[in-house]
């Protein structure tokens, strides 16, 4: 009999502290965002992101297939000629190389996943 082989773990975060540490961060008092890389990897990557009200991602996009989730507060995310406001718990995919802007209503926690 064989043992079964874990999976290799990749990251192991805790959102909550990620966020409050960047609201610790030197500079935040100064700044309308900061951005902290959780994992990097071949074809993914994570970033945790906190905005203040009013902080804008003029339009932009990013090479892989995109999903942006509200942690707390709420924003609005524009895509394709739509707009969409999104609270905590809110979460948006969007395909490679799409054009998207953001804009905080409120202050803000995001986790961005990048894949491809």
């Amino acid at each position: 009999m064989t043992e079964p082989q874990e999976a290799a773990l990749l990251a192991n975060v805790h959102l909550a502290e990620a966020v409050r540490l960047l609201h610790q961060a030197p500079g935040w008092e100064q700044q309308d965002r900061a951005v902290k890389t959780v994992l990097r990897r071949p074809g993914l990557h994570l970033l945790i992101m906190a905005l203040k009200t009013g902080a804008t991602l003029q339009e932009h996009k990013v090479p892989g297939a995109l999903c942006l989730q509200v942690l707390t507060g709420r924003v609005r995310f524009s895509v394709a000629g739509q707009t969409h406001d999104l609270e905590s718990g809110g979460l948006v995919a969007l395909a490679p190389e799409e054009p998207h802007a953001v804009a905080a209503e409120e202050d803000s926690a995001l986790l961005l996943t990048i894949a491809g």
